[in-house]
């Protein structure tokens, strides 16, 4: 089975030039996953930045909260950081972490009751022009699908 019969991969953001403006991120439900890695990637930043991960109540969202994750951080290459626990205050993407990949994973047990809906922010960048892209993966399905059903708003 290829990968695609095992996992289900998701553009939240397509490369931009996020300028002073934080990017819109799609709302990822995890209803029918039980893993979801969110890989956040960097281009060229001039200003430094905020990421965070909210767990929403549905698509909208009508409630929303941020919340501590895990996280590893590449920063050459493919060597992979070591996983680090952050809060619900986010991790700090500096103005010179040009080309780098954050990888956040969260198990669907992790969200509060009646939270089945996740969305990675960042904060809006001072200035200047600031690349960033991001895709989730979903994996470990709760419900074998031929072909998965779409996660996103």
């Amino acid at each position: 089975m290829e990968l695609i019969g095992k996992v289900h991969i998701v553009p939240l953001v397509f490369p931009q030039d996020v300028t002073t403006t934080g990017p819109t991120f799609d709302i990822v439900g995890l209803k029918k996953w039980n893993h979801v890695t969110i890989l956040v990637m960097t281009g060229t930043n001039s200003k430094g930045c905020t990421l965070t991960l909210e767990e929403c109540d549905d698509v909208t969202p009508t409630n929303d909260t941020a919340i501590a994750f895990n996280y590893r951080k590449m920063e050459t290459s493919d060597v992979w950081g070591a996983l680090t626990a952050a809060t619900s205050s986010g991790v700090t993407i500096a103005d010179d972490d040009d080309n780098c990949v954050y990888a956040i994973e969260l198990d669907a047990a992790e969200l509060s009751d009646g939270y089945a809906y996740v969305i990675p922010k960042l904060s809006n960048p001072a200035s200047g022009n600031n690349y960033f892209a991001a895709i989730a993966i979903l994996s470990e399905p709760r419900f074998a699908e031929d072909v998965p059903s779409t996660v996103i708003t």
